[in-house]
């Protein structure tokens, strides 16, 4: 039986073994949303100590890409075709390999990481120089993880009361879009190319980060698996229809 559920398709299996615990197919979005929310919202606020290394953000990737609970597994790497299908606003996108993990580290971006890129530029603006210096080191260290993946900051085309101010601030509301209100972002947008300019291994550690995600889905597919086999030996019922699902795909071959 167990050579039967290795044959089944990823999706189908996740799919059943979700609809069997009663439960819903978190999207990748909501995901991460809901996974960094506590540390997002310090940040927005200006509250702890937050230092993200390049070995913290690769660490990050791992936490979104390495899940045990079916209804967590939005990512599925398919080796023989070397594509990712990524669900989210419950739909399933497939995309090639290198596309799929850039859409991944992109999310990441948009759902956790600005909110930690804008606390670091808050700070570094309001700490005494030998602090400034260490918070500045931080912001190229993750500037450098997005130059990986093409993927701009945050930062870019916000003016200085959008960076200052949180968006429902009235006086941010108020204030006039000028070119001289563009001073930080354009302060900050020249660290951010001269670190892509200057930091040789980015194909390497895009790879990297390409490897870290193949292989946490293979050990995702694993834990599946073993999930369905658990069912399986204690439920009749969900047997047969999983020996129904693989004898309709198989007269499909």
């Amino acid at each position: 039986m167990f050579n039967f559920v290795c044959s089944m398709d990823t999706v189908t299996k996740i799919q059943s073994c979700v609809h069997y615990q009663n439960k819903e197919l978190v999207g990748l979005t909501d995901f991460i949303e809901n996974k960094y929310l506590v540390q997002k919202e310090e940040m927005e606020n200006g509250k702890g100590d937050h230092q993200l290394e390049m070995d913290d953000l690769l660490n990050t990737i791992d936490g979104v890409t390495k899940t045990k609970q079916p209804e967590e597994m939005n990512i599925v790497y398919d080796s023989s075709t070397d594509k990712l299908f990524v669900y989210d606003s419950c739909a399933w996108n497939e995309m090639i390999m290198k596309t799929g993990t850039k859409t991944i580290v992109d999310n990441v971006r948009e759902y956790y990481w600005n909110a930690y890129e804008l606390y670091l530029i808050r700070r570094i603006r309001k700490v005494n120089e030998s602090k400034r210096a260490k918070l500045l080191e931080l912001l190229k260290t993750y500037y450098s993880f997005l130059a990986c993946f093409e993927l701009r900051p945050w930062i870019f085309e916000r003016t200085d009361h959008e960076i200052l101010y949180n968006a429902e601030n009235e006086r941010f509301w108020n204030q006039p879009r000028t070119e001289s209100a563009f001073g930080i972002e354009e302060q900050y947008m020249q660290v951010y190319r001269k670190v892509k300019d200057e930091t040789k291994n980015l194909v390497k550690m895009k790879n990297e980060v390409i490897t870290l995600v193949k292989n946490n889905t293979k050990g995702c597919l694993k834990d599946l698996n073993k999930t369905m086999m658990e069912i399986i030996q204690v439920d009749e019922d969900f047997k047969k229809r999983m020996l129904n699902i693989i004898t309709k795909i198989n007269l499909k071959k």
